[in-house]
């Protein structure tokens, strides 16, 4: 079975697809598939929608102009590996990724999303080493690609570069040390909640659809506990789960039913980037 593009959506009325893929009666919750269904991707344009290339001075992103490439991004596309050094730095515009740790045995956990909010590569070009998360395209969409030479280089020629890259470092450090708490003290409906959240603000107001491989909050569930988590969602009204689709309805309603998290990570990202 596999899911299908849904109509348009309100600005209230999101539609997220847990499409099954394997045998036909499901026993752990790796067998789905989540998709938020918008518009199609198309390639952005300066003026840029990113936050961290908006926020630049107009001197600095006119020298930056002539590096930057549009990079369209498909699901599972992996743009940085574990201990490689990035040969490229990625500015999301209208795709989401997720930055995940991975087992010795290959289970990945995910630790944090980046979307129109930040970049992808910024301690593995600052530092010229490999760093220890996977990033992986998780929604399609588009990015604006910068080479790490060219990156580096702009990171020493100026102060406000570098503290703004400082910032979101330290934003992005919050929501991973967030998510971990998140993932060892609060129930899989709230875990679940905050990932729907997190997901949608990092594509807020995008004309475009995100299909991610699994609910990162959902693995290691039984299929009861996971099948538990959404009817949780569903039984306040925030969402609607029917046929293996999850539909966000009342975005108000879900953040009632989140746990504090979601709001800790926004609240930092506000702080330190707004």
């Amino acid at each position: 079975m596999r899911g299908e593009m849904a109509p348009a959506c309100g600005s209230e009325h999101w539609g997220l697809f847990c499409a099954y893929t394997g045998p036909s009666r499901p026993r752990r919750p790796e067998s789905f598939q989540v998709s938020l269904v918008r518009r199609p991707p198309t390639m952005p344009a300066l003026a840029p929608r990113n936050h961290l290339l908006a926020s630049l001075a107009p001197a600095d992103l006119a020298r930056w102009r002539p590096h930057l490439t549009p990079a369209a991004l498909s699901p599972g596309q992996v743009l940085q590996t574990p201990g490689r050094t990035a040969g490229d730095v990625y500015f999301p515009e209208t795709a989401l990724l997720s930055l995940q740790h991975r087992s010795a045995t290959g289970a990945a956990t995910d630790v944090a999303l980046v979307g129109h909010d930040g970049m992808v590569g910024l301690t593995t070009a600052m530092l010229d080493n490999g760093g220890p998360c996977a990033a992986v395209v998780c929604s399609p969409g588009v990015a604006w690609r910068l080479g790490a030479r060219e990156f580096h280089a702009e990171l020493a020629r100026g102060q406000a570069v570098l503290h703004l890259m400082l910032r979101y470092t330290q934003a992005l450090t919050a929501q991973m040390a967030q998510t971990a708490l998140c993932a060892r003290h609060h129930d899989p409906a709230q875990q679940l909640g905050r990932w729907l959240l997190l997901g949608l603000d990092r594509l807020e107001g995008q004309p475009r659809g995100f299909s991610a491989a699994l609910v990162a909050p959902l693995r290691g569930l039984s299929a009861g506990r996971a099948q538990a988590a959404m009817q949780h969602l569903q039984a306040a009204g925030a969402i609607t789960c029917e046929r293996d689709e999850i539909t966000v309805l009342r975005r108000d309603l879900l953040e009632q039913q989140v746990c504090e998290c979601h709001r800790i990570i926004q609240r930092e990202n506000e702080r330190l980037l707004s």
